[in-house]
């Protein structure tokens, strides 16, 4: 009796789980929706800069305590949705956590990966590595990442 309990309450946790995040996966799933995210508007005809960060709001300074002066805060590139911000505190070398505005954070969004996305700047903070080729000199172009620079 003990065992068919756990597996039902098992059960139950991943149906709550599965039902709480459904309507995220959905849209992340969807094609026009996708279209419309920074994932598919890339320049691939010349070099952009980064926009700078906009100041955050209330929330986002609440929920990132500690981390006010982290050059990174308030940049949502990538974010699973449009109204989304990272939490800092939880940042790792392959991993990323995202907050719904509006929720304090009970509402969140994991991104992980296999390989390192982030990392350490020597204060403390985990640093985006770079994805993006800036040219150096004419017809030189480099990516600076402090793990695997390229340069063509």
């Amino acid at each position: 009796m003990r065992s068919v309990l756990s597996v039902l309450f098992g059960v139950s946790l991943v149906s709550f789980a599965c039902s709480a995040f459904s309507q995220d996966y959905d849209a992340a799933a969807n094609p026009a929706i996708l279209r419309s995210q920074s994932l598919f508007n890339r320049n691939f005809t010349s070099f952009s800069t980064t926009a700078p960060a906009p100041l955050p709001d209330h929330e986002i300074l609440v929920m990132n305590k500690g981390y006010e002066n982290h050059p990174e805060l308030g940049l949502v590139e990538e974010a699973p949705c449009a109204d989304c911000y990272e939490l800092l505190d939880k940042r790792s070398a392959t991993g990323r956590t995202y907050a719904r505005k509006g929720t304090m954070g009970r509402h969140i969004f994991l991104m992980n990966a296999t390989a390192p996305m982030h990392y350490p700047d020597g204060k403390g903070n985990w640093l985006t590595l770079p994805q993006k080729l800036k040219p150096i000199e004419e017809g030189i172009y480099s990516i600076p990442s402090p793990y695997t620079p390229v340069v063509v």
